[in-house]
């Protein structure tokens, strides 16, 4: 019977919680038959040893660092922390929202996921004399579920490549009345006829577009919301010429 000691100063004990054998770095220790013989409680009751009781080195404090070792895991962790707190910082900066603007009626509907096809190239929009009827947003080249009713004109405008919406403006009732879309080129997309609350949005970053929207809707639409953002790099921007002529597509 053998016990291997090495590394720290190693004490051996019985299961009657007396000392058997005690070793040190200076290597292996065996302990025979008549070695064993010194330990009453392993050669009356032959137990195995159950239990090793190992004399740990002292952890070594804070205090005894040297100072230049604090000071570089000190700047070390601050600066993890800033460069955290910056990125989510200029990620809350770019994105911001608007809205809602409406009533409380009507099934929800969000674009969030069609964001990710690309920019908003194309807007359906359906109107009566009254109100905004129906609502459907292209995005790269993918079109969104039209939501709201059949009453009214159907009119689309498609944005010039790389043509974007930087502010909206329109008025509400009980349904949307009016609708207004404002391009980093100039140009003013206008769409009713009623009139109601008054309001006009725009991003909180400079640098940020229109990216998708959101609201309400359920014979006419009931209220909208306006997410902003940066659009991605990798996004494309590819778009139909510019038209105000209403198409069949909308489907209804």
């Amino acid at each position: 019977m053998g016990w291997p000691l090495q590394g720290r100063r190693t004490h051996l004990l019985h299961s009657s919680g007396q000392l058997v054998g005690v070793g040190s770095d200076a290597g292996f220790r065996k302990f025979s038959r008549l070695q064993a013989e010194a330990y009453p409680p392993v050669l009356i009751q032959k137990e195995p040893v159950l239990a090793v009781r190992t004399q740990r080195s002292p952890k070594v404090s804070a205090d005894l660092l040297p100072p230049c070792s604090l000071t570089m895991w000190t700047f070390m962790l601050l600066g993890l922390l800033c460069a955290s707190a910056s990125a989510s910082a200029i990620q809350a900066r770019s994105s911001s929202y608007s809205g809602e603007y409406g009533s409380g009626r009507g099934e929800p509907f969000s674009h969030s996921d069609l964001q990710l096809e690309g920019p908003i190239t194309a807007i359906r929009v359906r109107a009566d004399s009254f109100n905004i009827v129906g609502l459907q947003v292209r995005y790269g080249q993918v079109w969104s579920d039209y939501v709201g009713g059949k009453l009214g004109d159907l009119e689309e405008i498609f944005l010039h490549p790389g043509e974007s919406v930087i502010a909206v403006s329109g008025s509400y009732g009980n349904y949307l009345k009016t609708l207004n879309f404002y391009t980093d080129e100039g140009r003013f997309l206008s769409f009713g006829k009623g009139t109601g609350v008054i309001f006009y949005a725009v991003p909180l970053d400079l640098d940020a577009v229109l990216r998708f929207i959101s609201g309400r809707a359920g014979l006419f639409i009931n209220a909208i919301g306006l997410h902003w953002d940066t659009i991605p790099e990798t996004a494309s921007a590819t778009a139909e010429p510019a038209s105000s002529v209403a198409g069949p597509r909308g489907g209804v």
